[in-house]
């Protein structure tokens, strides 16, 4: 009997190199499947990192245009007239590159770049863009509403009632959520009214830091604030022009519910976006920049000085003659005499005060003897009754004021304020804004020096001289608060940012002081609007360094806005505003 080795039997060497070489396959498939994974993720990680430095480019795009608005709103009339303007200027804001030189044009660069743009009104109706910059002063302050309200009970009424699609609810209940006070209106609420919302909420009794708070007034809803412009495009089609014929424009007022019209005189067009603001306000300093004289003050002499120094000594003489005197009657009869330096006392205090530069206008002053006070001596106006006379009177306006701040709030643009905007000004006749209209000159022009104060619609006959004294603190052709629709993209792609920017300039450095993000909107306009494309207008190519003189762009902290946290487009609140460096 064959005896049988006891143990294991060793494996033959070709099967443990058959193990070995299935082994070392498997291994390297996992490290390829690994690799080519990690190849994947790297691929991911590559886009993503791409995207987000595009979103990023997006942004700084967004705020150098933001930066731009605010140094602009900060420089005089003739700074910015220097530039080609600002009411539509494609050279100065479309496609400005961020970094100025760079070349060969950038289009398809991917070169981060900005545009600004804004609504061009034509008969009162949105019907096109333009590349400019928006006067706040041409639409209606809410703050001059509340004021003129408290001065003249119901005025403020009257102004919002002349709004399109205005109810007697709707601006009771406006009133009543700006005003201080807590008594409710007729057709208004307070707070009372509110406590009963299923969320309960309480009214400011103040001015809102923005407009869009209005939508929390009773009745007052977005249709009334935007129309059916739901994606802040003005309400035009994408490529910039009015989605339907004159009057029945997208984000028209022509049909509000309740409203009755006879199908020929109905509502203007215009939302309420284009019409109201909270923000309009000028610096009142003369053409130089500097403050104006204030023909109110209490030291006569200082007063004559001034004057005599930025106008003519007979301008000094009567001014201070009137403010210590004030009018004479009207029936006074006598010959009258050119005021000199020489008839001033300066002993005598001040008994009057000017409303107005106006109030000198076409006036006399009687100076009564010092030995019988029923003689004396009447002196005339250097400035006469006439419109022969607005040289004269424009040189004069140019460096005085009676109002009691170096900022003046709220005064409505008579060169730029569309239809309704010029009805809610107390004072103003149909038959007079009409006039307006049609002798006021191109907004797409520099001013003329015939225009540049407000009194131009009296030296041309609009208006007579006391309608225009009324009208005084009411009314302006400037403006230093500015506005528009900064959009911020890369050349050559889709990647946009739009945002709605307010910019101060009232102040020193000009502040921002409102922005909104409308990214979450959608694009808004396509990309040959945005660009400038499909025009034949230049680039911006080199603007900043071209246009502008060394030392024009102060070094200031940018602030970038919230980023959206994680919210889908549509679910977001449409009432969200992004506010960047608010009110600093």
């Amino acid at each position: 009997m064959r005896r049988v080795p006891f143990g294991p039997i060793a494996p033959s060497r070709q099967k443990q190199r058959g193990v070995v070489m299935f082994v070392v396959t498997i291994v390297i498939a996992v490290l390829t499947l690994g690799a080519v994974a990690f190849l994947g993720l790297m691929k991911i990680e590559r886009r993503t990192t791409a995207k987000r430095l595009g979103e990023l480019k997006t942004v700084s795009a967004n705020q150098s245009g933001a930066t731009l608005l605010r140094v602009l709103a900060g420089f005089s009339d003739k700074e910015r007239q220097r530039l080609g303007g600002v009411y539509d200027n494609p050279r100065l804001f479309r496609a400005v590159p961020v970094v100025p030189g760079q070349s060969g044009g950038g289009l398809e660069s991917g070169e981060p770049r900005f545009t600004f743009l804004a609504p061009k009104f034509t008969r009162d109706t949105v019907e096109g863009l333009r590349c400019g910059m928006v006067n706040e002063s041409s639409r209606l302050n809410l703050s001059a509403v509340l004021a003129w309200e408290l001065e003249s009970p119901g005025s403020g009424r009257a102004a919002l009632m002349a709004l399109p699609g205005m109810t007697d609810v709707m601006a009771d209940s406006i009133l009543d959520w700006i005003d201080p006070d807590e008594r409710t209106r007729p057709h208004g609420a307070e707070a009372s009214y509110y406590a009963g919302k299923r969320l309960p909420y309480s009214p400011r009794n103040a001015v809102p830091v923005f407009l869009e708070e209005i939508l929390l007034a009773r009745d007052v809803t977005r249709y009334q604030l935007y129309g059916t412009d739901e994606a802040y495009c003005f309400g035009l089609k994408a490529d910039g022009r009015a989605a339907a014929p004159p009057g029945e424009v997208i984000g028209s007022l022509r049909s509000v519910p309740g409203e009755k019209t006879d199908g020929k005189n109905r509502t203007d067009p215009l939302p309420w976006s284009e019409l109201l603001t909270v923000y309009s306000a000028e610096r009142d300093v003369d053409p130089e920049g500097q403050p104006r004289v204030d023909l109110n003050g209490s030291d006569l002499r200082f007063l004559h000085d001034e004057l005599a120094a930025y106008t003519n000594e007979e301008i000094a003489a009567f001014v201070t003659l009137y403010r210590q005197y004030g009018p004479a009657d009207k029936s006074a009869a006598g010959d009258t005499k050119k005021a000199t330096a020489e008839v001033l006392d300066y002993s005598v205090l001040p008994t009057a005060s000017l409303d107005t530069p106006l109030d000198i206008v076409g006036a006399r002053v009687f100076v009564p003897s010092t030995t019988d006070p029923a003689a004396g001596t009447l002196y005339r106006s250097p400035i006469d009754d006439r419109r022969s006379a607005a040289d004269s009177l424009f040189a004069y306006l140019d460096y005085v004021s009676t109002a009691r701040s170096t900022v003046i709030t709220g005064r409505v643009n008579v060169n730029l304020a569309p239809r309704p905007v010029l009805a809610a000004v107390p004072g103003m006749t149909s038959t007079a804004i009409d006039r307006i209209i049609g002798a006021r000159p191109a907004m797409d022009r520099p001013v003329e020096k015939n225009f540049r104060h407000a009194a131009w619609i009296y030296t041309q006959g609009l208006v007579d001289l006391a309608t225009m004294k009324k009208l005084w603190n009411k009314v302006t052709t400037g403006g230093d608060v500015w506005s528009a629709q900064v959009v911020g993209y890369l050349a050559g792609t889709r990647m946009v940012r739009r945002a709605e920017v307010v910019a101060d300039g009232t102040v020193s450095p000009a502040r921002q002081v409102f922005y909104k993000d409308l990214s979450m909107y959608g694009l808004g306009f396509s990309m040959s609007v945005i660009t400038g494309t499909a025009s034949s207008e230049p680039s911006t190519e080199d603007v900043l360094t071209n246009l502008l003189p060394q030392g024009d762009f102060p070094e200031q902290e940018v602030e970038f806005p919230q980023e959206d946290a994680g919210e889908a487009p549509g679910q977001s609140d449409p009432f969200q505003v992004i506010e960047a460096g608010q009110f600093r």
